[in-house]
């Protein structure tokens, strides 16, 4: 498929899934083995709840992402502050076994800055290769708290990490260059 097209795709799926908390719907974007988008076309997608990016390859040099696969806050109405924005029932979302060439072209200069995974339990990051840009692991760029709590990273390689508000992460067998914040 073509990057217009995998784009349009993830982008019909992800207004459905990014409010469906409580949803019995369930997507999987499956990639096989090739390079997807490029310096001047980046795909990027967003990553809605109950959402899983996977790579049908064996090892995660099998798949390359270049540009974004990201989850961002959610912005509550019933907060206790407005805008009550905060990834702390960013649940059930999922990304395996794929490189992703880190590329915000397009994107505004915060958005730009980093591949976002802004979320809390049962989301998991395994078996990934983050090249050329930061993982962040709260979403910064959204007003509110910005609060994330809990997660996992197994089996991955990521450059420079921004952990934020993230308490009860857990990373094992992952190499990383650098960690900012903690909780």
């Amino acid at each position: 498929m073509s990057v217009a097209s995998i784009r349009q795709r993830a982008d019909e799926i992800w207004p459905q899934q990014a409010d469906a908390e409580m949803s019995d719907q369930r997507w999987s974007l499956l990639f096989l083995p090739g390079t997807y988008g490029t310096d001047a076309e980046p795909l990027q997608i967003k990553v809605g709840y109950y959402t899983e990016v996977a790579d049908l390859g064996a090892s995660p040099s099998d798949v390359v992402v270049n540009g974004k696969v990201e989850v961002y806050n959610r912005c509550l109405t019933d907060g206790p502050t407005q805008p009550y924005c905060v990834a702390l029932n960013n649940f059930w979302h999922s990304l395996s076994n794929l490189t992703i060439a880190v590329n915000g072209t397009g994107q505004d200069g915060c958005r730009a800055s980093a591949n976002f995974w802004a979320t809390s339990q049962a989301s998991s990051l395994r078996r990934v290769d983050i090249r050329g840009g930061t993982l962040s692991l709260m979403d910064y760029c959204t007003e509110g708290p910005q609060l994330a709590s809990d997660g996992y990273l197994a089996d991955s390689r990521a450059g420079t990490v921004v952990n934020g508000s993230q308490q009860q992460w857990l990373t094992r067998n992952s190499e990383v260059g650098s960690w900012s914040n903690g909780v």
